[in-house]
């Protein structure tokens, strides 16, 4: 499920959330799943809280994969929608915090020269005023 935090409760993160966790830095929406894989099996309700979220998502969109050891194809398809979706509103989609393991996915498939990676939570948001 995921769980959108009250307004003015900027930087509180729900814990209620099972799949995914939105919280809001400033202007920047900082998302974060909650299992250690992307899979077929773990994107089921996430996609679903994603596509139901995703008009609402324009702006400044960071993806904290801090957790997330394991990206199937298909965890590797929703993040290339998510970042489309945004974009096409006129946003901006960035990743952060990826393991190494990850990381090597995405490069392999040279998805960092389509995706904007940055190391932590703070420089992804930080890049947003550059």
């Amino acid at each position: 499920m995921l769980v959108q935090e009250a307004p003015g409760k900027e930087g509180e993160m729900s814990e209620a959330g099972k799949a995914v966790l939105m919280e809001s830095k400033g202007d920047v929406t900082v998302l974060r799943f909650r299992a250690d894989e992307i899979t077929e099996q773990t994107l089921g309700p996430a996609y679903e809280e994603l596509q139901g979220m995703a008009e609402a998502l324009g702006g400044k969109v960071v993806f904290a994969l801090g957790n997330v050891g394991f990206l199937s194809s298909a965890g590797i398809s929703t993040l290339l929608w998510l970042s489309e979706q945004v974009r096409s509103q006129g946003g901006q989609f960035k990743l952060c915090n990826l393991k190494p393991a990850v990381l090597d996915v995405l490069k392999i498939g040279r998805l960092d020269t389509v995706l904007e990676i940055h190391e932590s939570t703070e420089d992804a948001i930080e890049a947003f005023c550059e």
